[in-house]
């Protein structure tokens, strides 16, 4: 059980940093991805939806490529 928590803990960890990262670079403004605007100073809900699906089909295509 610890073992698995650390692991969820981890993998947490990198998706939150991951997308911290894709924020700062300007990465995920691809048409397709989400922004719900609210109001009264809330932060706005961002789903990255476009810029999900091209990090995942780059990633699955480098690992196509070095097996």
């Amino acid at each position: 059980m610890t073992k698995f928590l650390i692991i969820l803990g981890s993998y947490a960890a990198a998706v939150f940093f991951a997308s911290m990262a894709i924020d700062k670079l300007r990465l995920g403004r691809l048409p397709g991805d989400i922004v719900i605007k609210r109001k009264r100073g809330k932060k706005p809900i961002y789903l990255p939806i476009a810029t999900t699906m091209l990090l995942s089909f780059t990633i699955s295509f480098l690992y196509w490529l070095s097996v």
